[in-house]
């Protein structure tokens, strides 16, 4: 058992160490386009350049998100005991993300200006980047088929190296074509990540020998559609367009690009902070799948508590600077309100609430309860709308969003510590001694709770 847990441990830090620093870096060449961004070409008008990607990122996650959670599950999980489903899997994710990609691309472009308010400006950035939802939900499928065979090094790799074409990009195209270069090097990077994750996905799934298979193969595999993947979606549905609603309620509140720019800002440091959390549950997903798939629930139990200690820790001593020195961080930026300051002092306590929470909401969906996943997701973001509508009338700000989202985070945190002692994989006094650990009982076998129960 220890050696097996040492093997784990061992598999889980080289993971890990690919998994961050390939997020890691990412966020890093974000956070300096956004730097190089705003000097270039002001904060206002940043603010329709972040306007314009948080839109186009919102729909190209409906559903590449889906489909990277389900390829990363699936394959982890059948890769082993039923290699002979792998192709069937990938192929019929592949049309789905074709599929989805160029029907959001061209909706997207047609409701340009529904979506832009109507703003002749973001009109044009706005269908300018639709192409970009093609290239992600592509990418996210290739992604999902590394995850699952747990190639994070080839992805890691992958995305420094769209990351460094799309900062060069964006910086030279802009110098030459205003914000509309921003896009175009948001598009380059998006091609790039695509070209390469496609090659590394291929070379991987071919080296690995899984057996080819007939298309009616294939098409049996539409049960996971059905099963998995469109509750995921339907959670994406309702948690995507998330920060889209709050951006477009925080422009009409304040009727002020500048305060969407603050926010943006704001939200590149919350989302930089949680880069240890979201490698962590990168690579656990598949680990803890595969695990489930083999009705390992030590072993299960192990590389969770393991996951939750890691994110909450590493998450917290990141947030640390936001919440002490926001001021100058917002100085830096050309940010000189007190508000804009709160904003990423609030923002970053959301960030600590989300990993916590998300980490929970992957052993949900390890398990196979995607719909529960859901529930949550649907109740958060209602209640994000609702608490934004609330503190705008308090703050005329980015201040009011970012108050609105650790609400509405503190709630999610909440739900999904009930969720799962309704599971009993939190606490469960039946669980033997032997078995014990800092959270006894997280990860039950489903069947062996049942069976308690029964008894």
């Amino acid at each position: 058992m220890h050696s097996r847990f040492r093997s784990l441990t061992d598999i889980f830090a080289r993971n890990t160490f690919w998994s961050i620093g390939g997020t890691l870096s990412s966020r890093l060449l974000m956070m300096l386009t956004t730097l190089l961004l705003t000097y270039m070409v002001g904060p206002e008008q940043y603010g329709k350049i972040g306007y314009t990607r948080t839109t186009v990122v919102m729909l190209a996650s409906l559903a590449g998100y889906a489909f990277i959670l389900t390829l990363t599950r699936q394959i982890a999980a059948h890769k082993t005991t039923s290699p002979d489903r792998i192709w069937p899997l990938t192929r019929l994710l592949g049309i789905m993300s074709v599929t989805s990609g160029v029907v959001l691309s061209v909706s997207t472009y047609l409701a340009a200006p529904w979506i832009s308010s109507s703003q002749p400006e973001l009109i044009g950035l706005i269908r300018l980047a639709s192409p970009v939802i093609l290239l992600d939900c592509l990418s996210s499928m290739t992604i999902g088929v590394l995850n699952g065979l747990e190639e994070f090094r080839r992805v890691a790799v992958n995305q420094i190296i769209a990351a460094i074409s799309g900062i060069l990009s964006s910086v030279v195209l802009v110098y030459f074509l205003g914000i509309k270069g921003a896009i175009l090097g948001l598009m380059i990077q998006a091609l790039l990540l695509v070209i390469l994750s496609m090659n590394s996905s291929w070379k991987q799934l071919t080296r690995r020998g899984f057996p080819f298979s007939t298309w009616r193969a294939t098409w049996s595999e539409w049960p996971v559609i059905t099963q998995f993947s469109f509750p995921v979606l339907l959670g994406s549905l309702i948690c995507a367009p998330a920060d889209w609603i709050g951006n477009t309620l925080l422009l009409y509140g304040t009727g002020d690009f500048r305060h969407l720019a603050a926010y943006d800002i704001a939200n590149q440091f919350r989302m930089s902070m949680q880069f240890f959390s979201r490698s962590f549950n990168n690579v656990s997903l598949p680990k803890l799948s595969q695990l489930s798939s083999e009705g390992n629930w030590s072993s299960f139990n192990r590389v969770l508590v393991m996951n939750l200690t890691l994110s909450g820790v590493m998450t917290t001593l990141l947030a640390s600077p936001l919440l002490v020195a926001p001021g100058l961080i917002a100085t830096l930026y050309g940010l000189t309100e007190f508000a804009d300051a709160q904003a990423i002092r609030w923002l970053a306590v959301a960030g600590i609430l989300m990993s916590f929470s998300y980490t929970l909401g992957h052993a949900i969906l390890s398990r196979g309860h995607p719909w529960l996943a859901t529930g949550t997701h649907l109740i958060t973001n209602v209640l994000l709308a609702v608490s934004t509508l609330a503190c705008l009338g308090v703050w005329k700000s980015a201040l009011a969003l970012s108050v609105a989202n650790v609400i509405a985070y503190g709630v999610h945190f909440l739900i999904h510590i009930i969720v799962l002692r309704h599971l009993e994989t939190l606490v469960s006094e039946s669980t033997p001694s032997s078995n014990v650990h800092p959270f006894p009982g997280l990860g039950d076998d489903p069947q062996a709770v049942k069976t308690r129960k029964r008894a």
